[in-house]
């Protein structure tokens, strides 16, 4: 039998979270409790025993913003109505580039007959028809609508961002975003989504835009080295932001209180941003993620002048110190919502994302010959309920949790947590909730450096993977 260090499981880890002790002396910490890591995995832990060094992502969007200001892109992209676009494209097409780059993994997409695809927009366009019917018999309740709360996730710390009792709140989104809040109408986002996703297509693009779109396809490719099928890209961008600043102003009408909106941001809401500021309404949007130097959703240039697609207010529950999106912030009272007190009874607990799931196999792969492993998967919220691999294929026990389930709470449950996606909010959410954080990091290139003092470990090498995990579940 092996004996276990007197270390406690959250005692290595609160030290590595609070930032208290040297990096250095972290790694000396983990190699005295462990003889097995330090004899076979010295070279894996690599990130522990080095400064805080730049990484690969955090490098590409310092080189994107200076593309940004250098080409004064917020003001150029601006068509013959005075309507703003640079800031509409200008997310899915760093994605585009970080992909190709290889920073970044590239969403699966599964192929669809002909006759499901007939099906599908059949049902959109009868649930269009009967949701905006619906939209049109609430004009009384409409009427007295003084904020609107937009969200596809449950968020904890919601209620100490909103006052639900003394504002008339609309919420638009997903069902289980709202689940124990007291609102007075719904409405589903993705039925927004769908009427945006079908009539722009019908937009025709003036020949400012198309020579604009030209201009900066030219200028990314020549920047970033021939980036493929990004002027489709832009074009489309700008139809679906054209047609919902159309829309939104549509709404807005409808709504002759309203006085704020609260939203939480998925790259689809500039230009309600916009047509809000425009007249006068309030915008605020709450944290839902890290939102750092190292997300390029909320890394912008320093410029001389505001962004009007940018809201007004942003409502922070984490300040991860590298916060630089150009808004006005509010600090919300700090909120852990862990709901669970028992044991850890999962060993790994693996956060997916919808761009990795070959990553996912690959690291389930690798822990076969595990048999006594129990291990927990936390789909990501933009996923679906299930999972595109055969879990039942692994001899040891795969627990699967919803994309809505409590995070913290399952971190709590797990005595090692893997982040597919090493800048995801997640790393620190796990830290909090005492599991150890291990980075997986097979092609040896640093993406960023927001997590260096939450990982435990780094493994570069999945063959390892088996023997470093015994290790750790070991000495805990």
């Amino acid at each position: 039998t092996k004996s276990r260090s007197s270390l406690d499981k959250t005692s290595l880890h609160t030290f590595v979270a609070s930032g208290r002790l040297p990096r250095t002396m972290i790694f000396n910490r983990l190699l005295s409790i462990s003889p097995v890591l330090k004899q076979q995995h010295y070279n894996n832990f690599f990130m522990l025993s080095q400064p805080m060094q730049e990484g690969e992502l955090e490098t590409f969007i310092k080189s994107f913003n200076n593309f940004e200001k250098d080409y004064d892109l917020f003001r150029y992209c601006t068509d013959s109505s005075e309507f703003p676009w640079w800031d509409l494209v200008r997310y899915d097409t760093q994605l585009l580039i970080a992909t190709q780059k290889q920073l970044l993994g590239s969403r699966e997409i599964q192929k669809i007959s002909i006759f499901a695809n007939i099906f599908k927009l059949t049902f959109k366009t009868l649930r269009l028809i009967y949701w905006f019917i619906v939209l049109h018999l609430s004009h009384k309740k409409l009427g007295s609508i003084t904020s609107i709360y937009i969200s596809s996730r449950s968020l904890p710390y919601v209620k100490s961002a909103i006052n639900f009792d003394d504002e008339k709140i609309m919420c638009i989104g997903s069902k289980q975003a709202f689940i124990g809040l007291e609102v007075d109408l719904t409405f589903p986002k993705v039925v927004i989504n769908d009427l945006i996703d079908i009539s722009s297509s019908f937009i025709d693009l003036s020949n400012d835009i198309e020579e604009q779109i030209h201009t900066v396809e030219k200028h990314l490719s020549a920047k970033f080295f021939n980036v493929k099928n990004l002027k489709p890209l832009l074009k489309n961008k700008y139809k679906k932001g054209k047609f919902s600043y159309w829309l939104w102003a549509y709404i807005l009408r409808m709504l002759p209180s309203l006085k704020k909106i609260y939203l939480l941001q998925d790259d689809t809401l500039q230009p309600l941003i916009l047509k809000a500021r425009h007249i006068g309404i309030k915008t605020i949007e709450i944290q839902h993620g890290y939102s750092g130097k190292s997300n390029f959703a909320y890394s912008y240039p320093k410029l001389s002048y505001s962004i009007d697609t940018l809201p007004e207010t942003f409502l922070v529950n984490r300040d991860t110190g590298d916060l630089v999106y150009p808004a006005e912030y509010v600090f919300l009272p700090k909120i852990i919502n862990n709901e669970y007190n028992g044991a850890r009874d999962l060993h790994v607990l693996i956060a997916s994302s919808p761009r990795r799931t070959n990553e996912l196999k690959q690291i389930l792969d690798s822990l076969i010959d595990i048999r006594w492993l129990k291990v927990g998967i936390k789909l990501h919220p933009v996923e679906g309920e299930n999972l595109s691999l055969n879990i039942k294929s692994y001899p040891f026990r795969i627990c699967i949790f919803k994309p809505h389930d409590n995070f913290s709470s399952v971190a709590s449950r797990s005595k090692i947590f893997i982040p597919i996606n090493p800048n995801s909010t997640t790393v620190f959410e796990a830290s909090e909730a005492g599991s150890m954080v291990l980075n997986v990091n097979t092609n040896k290139t640093k993406l960023t450096s927001m997590c260096d003092d939450l990982f435990i470990a780094t493994v570069t090498n999945l063959d390892e993977m088996p023997s470093v995990i015994i290790s750790l579940i070991n000495n805990t």
